[in-house]
């Protein structure tokens, strides 16, 4: 484990890329840029909360749950970093399929976001 205080772009390319897992402070970031991130990458988003905390989801119930939380909090919502450590020790092919699968998910604007906003936007339009 390595903390860099310091933000260098290209340096963060080559942590993404070089990393199992990545130590996410929530998974409540109203922006999830790094577990988004991190599954590009191939690595797995961990939340820094401990196994007693149980508010690990990945939205607030007020907010509408899109698919990338879905997977998110599915696949890894409940995942402590011992749990994913001793998982790529114990199971290093079941690791390695979860975070492929993960891989080639699209949870990009044209896959999810787009549909959201013309939906609103023709619900607009009908008032």
């Amino acid at each position: 484990m390595r903390f860099v205080n310091r933000y260098d772009e290209a340096l963060l390319h080559l942590i993404y890329a070089g990393s199992d897992i990545i130590w996410c402070q929530s998974f409540h970031d109203p922006l999830p840029q790094v577990p988004l991130k991190a599954l590009k990458y191939g690595a797995a988003p961990v939340a820094v909360t401990s196994n007693e905390n149980k508010f690990r989801h990945f939205v607030a119930h007020e907010q509408e749950t899109t698919r990338f939380s879905q997977f998110i909090s599915s696949a890894f919502g409940y995942l402590s970093l011992s749990q994913a450590v001793d998982e790529i020790k114990n199971n290093p092919s079941k690791w390695k399929q979860k975070i492929a699968d993960a891989m080639v998910k699209d949870f990009s604007w044209n896959a999810e976001c787009y549909d959201v906003h013309v939906s609103a936007y023709t619900a607009m339009k009908s008032l």
